[in-house]
């Protein structure tokens, strides 16, 4: 080999084989997930609860792998917690050909709310491949997520006139078919809702009326530090007793385990006389 081809060859070797160990790891298995990260988002309640994630790796050769982590640093503070203390994690991971074997990671004994990063290391045995995923944990104060008015009740009335509202002669309300309800979150991560639910009941007439009675928005996002309108319409099909309706409003969110609740009330009316709306 001439001098050039030397140079050239030691050129390409170490340009290139730093990055062998980390991308051969892909000839033993596959692993699902988003942006390469480990992310486990979820509700701080107190110190005593811990949060599991599982890791699927699809096996496509035979290996042992090492796992080892680092301390876990507040985002915010920079503080470091012990990766002994907080962390449970198995020392290796067999992975066949052909087969799915989980990684299961358990966080305990977090002090607060907060986001907590770490890093994920695996090796395998016979030197064959190295790679690494960031551990990211972010959990929420559900005490910052918050139904905007709702420590005073969901107060709500609906009415229904089969008369169109011309010149104005029956009051807003005879029209009123739909409200909306305001989702505060006051927290650095956005908030995902599923869905609303309640179940009402009439005081007089012990009609009952649930989510299923309206169209409500669903899967509605809510940045951080911000606020977001959900939508519940009444269905045109529904049959809608006048009555006060009384019970509890839940709303359902993917990161918190318990929904964020509100007295309701809903008062409903029907009739195409404009006195009948003075009140209401």
């Amino acid at each position: 080999m001439t001098q050039m081809k030397k140079l050239v060859f030691s050129l390409i070797a170490f340009l290139v084989l730093p990055f062998l160990g980390k991308g051969q790891c892909s000839d033993f298995f596959r692993v699902d997930l988003k942006n390469n990260e480990i992310k486990i988002v979820n509700a701080w309640l107190s110190q005593s609860n811990n949060y599991d994630i599982q890791i699927l790796f699809s096996g496509i050769k035979k290996g042992t792998f090492s796992i080892k982590a680092l301390d876990l640093e507040n985002a915010r503070s920079n503080s470091v917690l012990p990766i002994q203390s907080h962390l449970v994690i198995p020392p290796k991971i067999n992975i066949s050909p052909g087969e799915q074997e989980a990684l299961k990671i358990t966080i305990k004994n977090i002090p607060g709310p907060g986001m907590y990063k770490s890093k994920i290391y695996l090796a395998e045995d016979s030197g064959k491949c190295k790679t690494e995923f960031p551990l990211i944990i972010s959990l929420l104060d559900p005490t910052k997520v918050s139904i905007i008015g709702g420590d005073q009740g969901v107060n709500i009335k609906i009415a229904r006139s089969s008369l169109p509202n011309l010149n104005g002669l029956l009051p807003p309300a005879a029209n009123q078919k739909q409200f909306n309800l305001k989702i505060d979150n006051k927290t650095q991560n956005s908030i995902f809702i599923s869905h609303v639910s309640f179940s009402l009941t009439g005081k007089t007439s012990l009609g009952s009326i649930t989510e299923k009675d309206f169209d409500i928005d669903k899967d509605v996002v809510v940045g951080p530090n911000n606020d977001r309108n959900i939508t519940l319409r009444l269905k045109s099909e529904t049959d809608l007793l006048p009555d006060e309706y009384l019970g509890i409003l839940r709303v359902h969110c993917t990161d918190i385990a318990q929904p964020i609740t509100a007295n309701f009330n809903l008062k409903a009316k029907s009739s195409d006389c404009a006195t009948d709306y003075r009140q209401f």
